[in-house]
């Protein structure tokens, strides 16, 4: 004996943190660990008002830790402390306090952070040599394990060498410890809670302060981070009323003396957050709730705690923490399964027992079952090993009954980690399989087709726009949501099957949304429409060729290609029923209309399109009305209607991006400002491209959208930008009254109108378009877009039209920049004739004198007329573009004199 005290003196040398005025104290070195003697100090609840001192051996506690009692909640648990106590209270009347504490017995520690098993704790500590008991506490579950550590000392210690002790303990496990078990007054709670799976594990060795004497300590040197206050989230009404029906339930048990951490603090943490969510009344609630039952402690506080608390705990926590009221109650109560199999296997006779004991203890716990099968042991004689397969294959099939139950017809699928790109292929079959628009690809995204308000949008009277269905981007939680509703995962267990979450890595591949995991498709109508090869276009679902989903169009209606006389009546029949109550400009105007008409039917299978101008020089003319009839004619539904944000390119490419990726029938920018030069740069590329490319709003990730989205614009006398003249068709509506506000359509509602000849337009349309495509007829193209001068502009004339490239032509013709090239190249002819001038002649000679020329110069984009700079820009723009001068075509040509000086003149085009 005398020697291993000389070797633990020489050990400890350096070990500060084992030492008490340079002794070490090991009286009970002579014992076997378990009959180490033992005191600990039991408290009622957190405010230790009381304490109850308990004496014994290790064995002992080890026996009071794993084989706790049973509790209905957390707050009648009581708390302990392998220590002594005195009977020195604390400002606020508690006894547990460092300064109180005497003497102590065993260390514990406390682990909160969900990752290491009670069984790995358990495994490093036997490496170690470290005797201690284990047990899981009321927030342990089997994804997030949280445990307690209980290891006892050779010997009392002072209080102060405590912390080194856990320092031990806590190297011994990895340095894993939470900060709490360095407090050296902290408590802890024990027992089992009801509802709550409880595990425990007892590890053989020496003393920690044996075992240990080879360990640096690991101290915890900061407190974990508290938990940042849960995110705010408005409160439907239905959520204030059930919040409300809880906070309102919440009894004298929330408010009264010894229940403050357990009850009164979450309640308010949950009413806080409730407050900062919306809900009107939290916080009158909550004060009336305080004022009936808390205590004058409570009723003097929580105001104060009110106005400097951060919540913690999100409002829907109150579901967890108030029982529902009595007037909801389902009329059952908790019953404690084991308790109650327990006493009927005493009141069994042997035969009975063996029948029914297997198929009710797989319902409990592994502990409960532990001690069940231990009792049926007992009272029948059946070897352990023999109880225990019973016990496990009955575990099997109540869990396989289980997950069958809960599959609600969902597909069971036993995760596989390794093979999550084939589940996930698996589970968008599924999906597919319920819902064939629940799941596809557009633009490289998970989306699906769905009934949704659209972006950028209002209705006709400036409420909210109107539904659509278009492409809806599918976001993680709509696809764990999907995927929930058709499949269930398991994971397996020693009791059998057990459902599980839909795996990350499952959602990750369908969120990535590979090439081949759906189908890709280009867009979605819900019109019938003709391809470039004639073919038409009218059954629901999926087109190959085309990629675009067709739906909404009603089952075994047959659409014929028209003949020549077929067409031109049905062109006659749009003029007078689609057309009914607008008044145009001109007979170009009206089949100016119906070309926009057609430009929407056929925009999803064209590469581009123009875009139709809808413009009139007074309000009320109609505009919006025409806009919205083509919507309602090509979808069923009401248009939602988009204000243009002219001079910021950058915001309308954004907009444009946001809106196509949706994939819309039709964009819709109502009443532009009167006068507007409309000079649309991101619109043009739009117009006369098959895609537009940008980033996605939000993101980093860049999206390439198809842009066969038929593009409307409406507006008081707007002019047309040097680009939009070639890419704008213009209607024109001239009601012949001074006062348009004051007229009526016939039909004066315009929803049940256009609803009512939907399907009529629409088949005169087909029937036109087709009945083109398949007659052999060919008409020369005219205008820059290819495939819509076949579709749209060269049907028209086949049926008996007007030839819509006029109003380019007519476009070019009233041009702003047009109107300023003839203008300058006529004062330049006038002036000049055919001789040769410079930059400096035409400043000298014309601007300072004649304000036409200066005019013109703006008009052509010259910032400073009198500027030679700014004038030569202007100038060597126009060379060699033609302008028509009193009848004879003339353009402007430039070339270098012997000085190097550019020169120009006025000569025949």
């Amino acid at each position: 004996m005398e020697q291993a005290l000389a070797h633990g003196d020489a050990l400890t040398g350096s070990r500060s943190h084992y030492r008490d005025g340079g002794a070490l104290v090991l009286p009970n070195i002579g014992l076997r660990v378990a009959d180490i003697p033992m005191q600990w100090t039991e408290f009622q609840n957190v405010l230790a008002e009381q304490k109850m001192a308990h004496a014994g051996t290790w064995a002992e506690l080890c026996e009071m830790l794993t084989i706790p009692p049973k509790y209905p909640h957390k707050t009648v648990m009581p708390l302990f402390k392998c220590a002594t106590f005195g009977n020195l209270r604390s400002d606020n009347d508690s006894l547990r306090s460092d300064a109180n504490m005497l003497a102590v017995y065993a260390v514990e520690g406390d682990y909160d952070a969900g990752i290491v098993t009670l069984d790995e704790a358990a495994a490093m500590l036997r490496a170690a040599d470290i005797e201690a008991v284990l047990y899981t506490t009321a927030r342990h579950t089997s994804n997030e394990p949280r445990w307690r550590v209980v290891a006892p000392l050779s010997a009392p210690c002072e209080p102060s060498a405590r912390r080194g002790h856990v320092g031990v303990l806590n190297a011994a496990l990895g340095g894993i410890l939470a900060s709490e078990s360095f407090r050296a007054s902290q408590s802890f709670y024990f027992g089992r809670l009801a509802g709550v799976e409880f595990h425990a594990a007892h590890v053989a060795g020496q003393t920690m302060d044996m075992a240990g004497l080879f360990l640096e300590p690991v101290f915890s040197s900061t407190p974990e981070p508290r938990s940042e206050p849960p995110p705010t989230e408005p409160m439907t009404p239905d959520d204030v009323h059930g919040f409300t029906e809880r906070l309102q339930a919440a009894g004298a048990e929330f408010f009264k003396k010894g229940s403050y951490l357990e009850r009164f603090f979450p309640l308010l943490m949950c009413s806080l957050h409730a407050e900062m969510c919306g809900h009107p009344t939290a916080r009158g609630i909550f004060e009336s709730k305080v004022l009936e039952y808390g205590t004058e402690n409570k009723k003097k506080e929580w105001e104060r705690k009110w106005a400097k608390e951060t919540p913690r705990s999100h409002w829907r926590a109150v579901f967890n923490l108030v029982p529902a009221p009595a007037n909801t109650a389902d009329g059952f109560t908790d019953v404690d399964l084991c308790a109650e199999l327990m006493k009927d296997l005493r009141n069994m006779d042997p035969e009975r027992i063996s029948l029914e004991w297997a198929p009710r203890a797989a319902e409990l716990t592994e502990t409960e079952g532990r001690a069940v099968l231990e009792e049926v042991h007992r009272r029948t004689g059946q070897g352990l090993r023999v109880l225990s397969t019973e016990l496990r294959e009955a575990r099997q099939h109540h869990s396989a009954m289980l997950l069958q139950s809960n599959a609600c017809g969902r597909r069971t699928i036993r995760h596989r980690p390794e093979m999550s790109a084939t589940q996930a292929q698996e589970v968008a079959e599924l999906i597919r399989t319920r819902n064939p628009l629940g799941l596809v690809r557009h633009a490289g995204r998970p989306v699906r087709i769905a009934s949704v308000t659209p972006l950028y949008s209002h209705g006709a009277t400036g409420d909210e726009a109107p539904e659509q269905v278009l492409v809806s981007a599918h976001s993680r939680p709509t696809l764990v949501a999907a995927a929930e509703d058709v499949a269930l995962f398991t994971v397996t267990t020693k009791g059998g099957p057990r459902p599980t979450c839909i795996p990350h890595a499952v959602i990750d591949h369908l969120i990535t949304c590979d090439a081949g995991l759906v189908p890709d498709i280009s867009g979605v109508v819900s019109w019938p429409l003709v391809t470039g090869a004639g073919e038409v276009l009218s059954i629901n679902g999926l087109h190959q060729s085309t990629g675009l989903v067709v739906h909404g169009c009603p089952e075994g209606v047959a659409l014929n290609a028209y003949t020549k006389t077929e067409a031109a009546a049905a062109l006659a029949w749009l003029r007078l029923h689609y057309l009914d109550g607008f008044e145009f400009a001109s007979p170009l105007d009206a089949d100016a209309a119906l070309a926009g008409l057609f430009t929407a039917v056929q925009r999803p299978v064209l590469d581009m399109a123009p875009a139709l101008a809808i413009l009139a020089s007074a309000q009320s003319s109609g505009k919006t009305t025409l806009a919205r009839r083509q919507h309602l004619v090509l979808t069923g539904r009401d248009a939602p209607l988009s204000n243009l944000p002219l001079g910021n390119d950058e915001e309308l490419e954004k907009r444009l991006l946001a809106l196509l990726l949706t994939a819309p029938a039709q964009i819709t920018f109502d009443n532009v400002p009167d006068g507007m030069a409309l000079s649309l740069g991101p619109l043009n590329a739009m117009l006369t491209a098959p895609v537009l490319e940008g980033r996605i709003l939000g993101a980093t990730q860049i999206a390439r959208a198809s842009t066969a989205s038929a593009v409307v614009i409406t507006g008081n006398n707007l002019r047309l930008g040097a680009d939009e003249t070639s890419r704008t068709l213009i209607t024109r509506l001239a009601p012949a009254t001074v006062r348009p506000e004051a007229r009526q359509f016939i039909n004066a509602d315009v929803v049940s109108h256009a609803q009512g000849i939907r399907w009529q337009v629409l088949t005169h349309v087909v029937g036109i378009v087709a009945g083109y495509l398949r007659s052999g007829s060919d008409y020369p193209t005219r205008t820059r877009f290819a495939r819509w001068d076949v579709a749209v502009r060269q049907s028209l004339i086949w049926a008996g039209g007007y030839d819509v490239a006029e109003v380019f032509e007519r476009n070019a013709d009233n041009a702003e920049h047009i109107g300023a090239l003839r203008c300058l190249l006529r004062c330049l002819h006038t002036e000049f004739e055919s001789e040769r001038f410079s930059v400096r002649d035409v400043i000298n000679r014309l601007v300072l004198s004649l304000a036409d020329v200066t005019d013109a110069l703006e008009a052509l984009g010259c910032r400073d007329p009198q500027k030679s700079k700014s004038v030569g820009r202007v100038l060597a723009a126009q060379i060699d573009r033609p302008a028509m001068v009193d009848g004879r075509a003339v353009k402007l040509q430039g070339s270098q004199n012997r000085d190097g000086v550019t020169v120009y003149r006025v000569s025949l085009a």
